[in-house]
C-alpha cells in the first residue's frame, strides 16, 4: 500500500515528527511505500522516504496551515497515495495520529468567549471538527487514553473510530 503522511511542518527535534518518521519506517519495513507531504521541512531528508513539499503561503501560521490543508488533496491525487495519515488535524484524512490534546477543550475551558471568534481559533476548531465530527469517517490513533473522553465530549466521536 502507498501511504501519504501529512504534517504542516517537519523539524528534526519535534516529538510528533520523530513519531511520524518511526511510523513511516515501520510501514516501509512491512513492504509499504510512504510519501510525506509537508509545508516545510527543516533538516536532513531521509533517503528511504519520499518527501513532497506542498507550497503554502500566508502571513500567519493558521493561514499557512489552511493553505496546506486545501492544497493537500490535489497533491495526494497526483501522487497515487492510497491512504492519508495526518499528523495534524485537517480535512480529508483516512487516519489521524492524535498526538495533540483537544483544541476545543482549551478554547471552551481555558479561553475567553472572545477568543472563540478569532480567525485562528475558528480555523483550528473547524480543522479539528473535520477529523472528529460524527459526519466523517477518519480513524483516530490516540496516544493518550484520557483524551478519548475529551474528544467524545466535544465532538460525539464514535468509540469504534
Amino acid at each position: 500500500m502507498h501511504f501519504g503522511f501529512a504534517l504542516f511542518k517537519y523539524f528534526p527535534f519535534g516529538g510528533l515528527q520523530r513519531d511520524m518518521l518511526a511510523i513511516a519506517r515501520a510501514c516501509i519495513d512491512r513492504g509499504h511505500r510512504v510519501t510525506v507531504f509537508c509545508g516545510a521541512w527543516e533538516g536532513e531528508q531521509p533517503v528511504d522516504i519520499t518527501v513532497r513539499g506542498v507550497p503554502v503561503s500566508g502571513l500567519t501560521n493558521h493561514a499557512r496551515d489552511r493553505a496546506f490543508a486545501e492544497a493537500l488533496a490535489a497533491e495526494v491525487k497526483a501522487s497515487g497515495v492510497e491512504r492519508v495519515v495526518g499528523f495534524n488535524k485537517m480535512p480529508g484524512l483516512d487516519v489521524y495520529y492524535a498526538a495533540d490534546s483537544c483544541f476545543a477543550a482549551k478554547v471552551y475551558e481555558e479561553r475567553s468567549r472572545l477568543y472563540r471568534w478569532l480567525p485562528r481559533a475558528r480555523q483550528y476548531l473547524a480543522m479539528e471538527s473535520a477529523v472528529f465530527s460524527p459526519a466523517v469517517a477518519t480513524r483516530v490513533l490516540l496516544i493518550s487514553e484520557p483524551e478519548k473522553a475529551v474528544y467524545q465530549h466535544y465532538y460525539k466521536t464514535a468509540g469504534e473510530r
